[in-house]
């Protein structure tokens, strides 16, 4: 088995090593002015970036620009960002342990790229770092500000919102077509604003695009998981070996249902998955003077995480790594001549490798590492391992 782990390891790295990098026709604009048509690779920037990879075209050897060299850089009807040089507030932070108890902003000077999600005569703008998003605004092309929108520390201690963005908001984007009912309870989220900046510029007949809406994106799927499980188990008892046993390998069936929790961001490539699955195994021992014989049945729940090595449109790799919990029922060691013993299982690993045709089609090996079956006896060892084959049909 751990010959076979091994090979699974060196699978998944040559994989990763030869998975197709996707690159999608875009353009940068240097320092200068000048504009330079590419394929940019597509990464789905869940944070702004401070450089991107390109080729010039498709036989071309990749390369990369920062953010000192160029100015501007996009993906065509995807994304769009512009370098600026703004007033950033950092002090906003989620952790209490962390936050500030100034209700103003702590502004420092830095050179961004801002991630464009509506443009016209009202600009909206997005900067994302780990968990924080904070938006910044412009009209007619003037300065760049940031809508501010701030957690802070008072009394008790308290959490206490500085929620200035919505005053800035009503002052620069008023609008016959709405009122401030439309502004004083709006969320500092994307959605919310790029809604009222998209309103404000149809209102001046001058909406130029909207970067930020969402693309319809499949976010979970279900899928039917049958396969084939080769299992080994042998028990030993610390005191005595009278009853210990290899029950050697065997083959038996296994049927699981995936749910699959696509994370939006990256393009696609993680997920979270959950599987409960029966599973069983069966196997005889004779030994010197008596038989043995294991009867184990249980409901094993992975839990653990996907990333996918995308191959062409139709086709991707993927690896899991999972923690699994086991529920056994009815499952027993049995002997002939002396009590038997119940089976209680626990936790244990697993990592697979997995090809998946047309988002509907999948098929993959996986490897778990040793689950203990006698957690309910000091004396006794035991040692399960498995490697599956399985099958996988989405239902959606």
């Amino acid at each position: 088995m751990n010959k076979i782990l091994c090979f699974i390891i060196v699978i998944l790295i040559g994989f990763q090593s030869f998975a197709q990098i996707k690159f999608e026709q875009g353009y940068y604009i240097d320092n200068n002015g000048n504009i330079t048509e590419c394929l940019i690779k597509n990464i789905d920037w869940r944070d702004n970036p401070t450089e991107f990879k390109f080729k010039l075209n498709d036989n071309a050897e990749v390369e990369s620009k920062n953010i000192e060299e160029i100015k501007e850089f996009g993906i065509y009807e995807e994304s769009r960002f512009i370098k600026a040089k703004v007033e950033i507030d950092h002090s906003s932070k989620e952790r209490i342990d962390q936050m500030s108890k100034s209700k103003d902003p702590e502004f420092s000077s830095e050179t961004v790229f801002l991630r464009v999600l509506v443009s016209g005569k009202a600009n909206l703008y997005e900067y994302g770092q780990l968990d924080s998003k904070k938006y910044f605004f412009s009209i007619d092309e003037k300065e760049i500000k940031q809508l501010i929108y701030k957690k802070y520390l008072i009394e008790g201690p308290k959490i206490a919102y500085n929620l200035s963005y919505r005053s800035q908001l009503w002052e620069n984007l008023k609008c016959s077509d709405y009122g401030i009912n439309e502004v004083k309870d709006i969320k500092y989220a994307k959605r919310d604003l790029s809604t009222l900046f998209i309103a404000y510029n149809e209102c001046n007949n001058d909406l130029t695009a909207d970067y930020g809406k969402t693309q319809k994106r499949n976010l979970f799927n279900l899928t039917i998981r049958p396969g084939l499980k080769s299992s080994s188990l042998s028990v030993a008892n610390d005191i005595s070996d009278a009853r210990d046993a290899d029950f050697g390998s065997s083959i038996s069936y296994r049927i699981g249902i995936e749910s699959e929790f696509i994370l939006p961001f990256n393009k696609n490539k993680w997920s979270i998955l959950i599987e409960p699955t029966f599973q069983k195994f069966s196997a005889k021992k004779q030994l010197d003077q008596r038989l043995a014989e294991a009867d184990y049945k249980s409901i094993e729940v992975p839990f653990g995480v996907r990333h996918y090595l995308y191959l062409n449109d139709n086709s991707k790799m993927f690896v899991n790594a999972f923690y699994s919990w086991d529920i056994s029922f009815d499952s027993y060691i049995y002997y002939n001549s002396f009590p038997s013993l119940e089976i209680n299982s626990g936790g244990n690993f697993a990592v697979g490798l997995g090809y998946n045709f047309k988002n509907k089609y999948s098929m993959e090996i996986r490897y778990q590492s040793n689950r203990e079956l006698l957690t309910d006896y000091t004396a006794w060892k035991s040692k399960f391992q498995s490697l599956s084959l399985n099958l996988g049909y989405s239902i959606f």
